[in-house]
């Protein structure tokens, strides 16, 4: 994959809602189901970052998961 382009300003960010701490907003499930979390297995499974992470489930093919459509936050 090449990507060419400006270098972005550190807070530019095209993926939105990043850290989930609106829900699931922006992001859509593709062949797969989402779950929100705080927490799982007693606490032991935490967020890298945020408050919040996504557990999806139920995929049956390598390219099942979670997305978001990026071209209305990119601009040349």
């Amino acid at each position: 994959m090449v990507i060419t382009g400006t270098k972005a300003r550190v807070n530019d960010n095209i993926i939105l809602n990043l850290e989930f701490d609106n829900g699931l907003y922006a992001w859509s499930e593709s062949g797969c189901k989402t779950e929100l979390h705080d927490s799982l297995d007693d606490g032991k499974v935490l967020p890298v970052s945020g408050k919040y992470f996504m557990a999806v489930t139920g995929r049956t093919d390598a390219w099942d998961s979670i997305m978001q459509l990026v071209t209305a936050t990119c601009s040349t």
